[in-house]
């Protein structure tokens, strides 16, 4: 699965930012909503060389670095 896939259909939200880190053969996926002290998190079977952040704008997903 995409990443963009991955979190496109595990966060149902449409302004959001978030952070990806790898351990081992899954990562641990970080998200808050903006505005919000609330961080959520969830585990993913997605294999990643270095960390990710993203950000969602409106619904527009962004990556970075991009995968």
């Amino acid at each position: 699965m995409k990443l963009e896939n991955l979190l496109k259909s595990s966060i149902c939200e449409i302004n959001f930012h978030g952070l990806i880190v790898n351990y081992d053969h899954r990562a641990e996926v970080f998200w808050w909503k903006e505005g919000s002290d609330v961080i959520h998190k969830f585990w993913a079977n997605i294999e990643l060389s270095k960390p990710v952040i993203f950000s969602c704008k409106k619904g527009k997903l962004n990556l970075n670095p991009k995968t």
